[in-house]
């Protein structure tokens, strides 16, 4: 999937998906967020009762460059936001973010 919209630095990446997917790994583990992947570049995830959604996309016209895309599913959005926070701080990337 390619991604086409506002975005924040922090979830930004110019490395492979495959890596970008590990740290996201790494974080929830990390974090102790129950998740599921949900096809090769996406997972689902839940802290307390909120749940939301992470997608390593590729940035439209820049094939070099991915971006983990963040969506609140359901639940309280500051759990969401600082849940997001959390989990882009501790991964290594070389990031950007877009919240919706």
């Amino acid at each position: 999937n390619k991604y086409k919209g506002i975005f924040d630095t922090q979830g930004l990446s110019s490395k492979p998906p495959n890596e970008i997917m590990q740290e996201i790994i790494k974080s929830l583990e990390h974090s102790h967020i129950k998740y599921k992947k949900v096809h090769q570049y996406g997972i689902n995830c839940q802290k307390q009762n909120t749940k939301l959604e992470m997608e390593v996309m590729q940035m439209e016209d820049v094939d070099t460059l991915f971006i983990i895309r963040f969506k609140r599913i359901s639940g309280d959005p500051r759990v969401y936001r600082d849940t997001a926070a959390q989990l882009l701080e501790l991964m290594k990337i070389q990031a950007f973010a877009y919240f919706k």
